[in-house]
């Protein structure tokens, strides 16, 4: 089974991974204005809302956003306009590579099973 260090370390894993967010959130201040001390100076101010709120408060909006120009390219046209035959060249032989591969995994995994059922247990 388990020997009892490697439960002390994860055990003592589990432990870290529990504490590392509570450590991360503590430097933010996530209490309502009116619970705050208005004498102590904040740590770091975090801001929370999001950037669409951000945005609104500050009076950024789709009227004074900047103009967009949209530029068309040129459609490119092969000159045969019919099928590329190296993609297709390309798309063949790496579906040739996944049988052989799978295959010889196939092959491997039944020859390791046959091995295995022939042994007597003495010799093992």
């Amino acid at each position: 089974m388990c020997s009892p260090r490697s439960s002390r370390a994860a055990a003592l894993g589990l432990v870290l991974a529990a504490l590392a967010p509570a450590t991360a959130v503590a430097g933010q201040d996530l209490r309502s204005p009116d619970a705050r001390d208005p004498f102590t100076a904040p740590a770091a101010r975090v801001d929370l809302r999001a950037p669409d709120s951000r945005d609104a408060a500050e009076g950024r909006s789709a009227a004074n956003a900047p103009s967009v120009m949209v530029v068309r390219m040129p459609s490119s046209t092969h000159a045969g306009a019919g099928t590329d035959w190296g993609d297709v060249g390309l798309g063949a032989s790496g579906a040739l590579i996944v049988l052989a591969l799978s295959t010889g995994g196939v092959i491997a995994v039944q020859r390791r099973r046959h091995l295995g059922s022939t042994r007597s247990p003495a010799s093992a």
